[in-house]
């Protein structure tokens, strides 16, 4: 199966969501996991970093495996290809 990369824009994604941001350089929102862009694998424009504070997620970052499990912060660097493949039910955390 093929995986399309993409990237993401965020400002258009983010329009109208209740988030809280200082300007345009700094975004804290729940719930990006159901941004359709996490379909597939995305090369990061910005950096993006994940509060796991209950649950897990299972992630790839640039095709290496990674498994959040609470409490957790991790951290994906610009430039580098994110794909989220499973998220727990019971998972809440910040992005």
């Amino acid at each position: 199966m093929k995986s399309k990369i993409s990237t993401i824009n965020w400002q258009a994604c983010l329009k109208g969501a209740e988030i809280d941001s200082i300007d345009d350089d700094l975004f804290l929102f729940c719930n990006t996991l159901q941004l359709p862009a996490f379909d597939y694998p995305v090369k990061m424009e910005i950096p993006l970093a994940i509060l796991c504070s209950r649950g897990s997620i299972n992630t790839r970052v640039n095709l290496k495996e990674y498994t959040l499990a609470a409490p957790a912060l991790f951290i994906v660097a610009s430039g580098q290809i994110l794909q989220v493949q499973t998220v727990s039910d019971d998972f809440s955390g910040f992005f």
